[in-house]
């Protein structure tokens, strides 16, 4: 298990976000604990990875690992 920095824009007019997360986080994983740690609804969250949307519903993405 290797953890992974990743950087969150919040668009809400605050400084981006610094994470720590695991390679065996998922999607609803890691918007979990945006939620938790920052209370950004899920609604309000699009995960993008190399300039494509991770957070699609469909094929399974909420359960992708990253």
């Amino acid at each position: 298990m290797s953890n992974i920095q990743i950087h969150v824009k919040t668009g809400h007019g605050k400084p981006a976000i610094t994470m720590e997360v695991q390679n065996t986080d998922t999607i609803i994983g890691i918007k979990d604990k945006i939620l938790k740690e920052h209370g950004i609804p899920h609604d309000e969250q699009h995960i993008v990875f190399s300039d494509s949307r991770a957070d699609s519903k469909s094929d399974d993405g909420w359960h992708r690992r990253i």
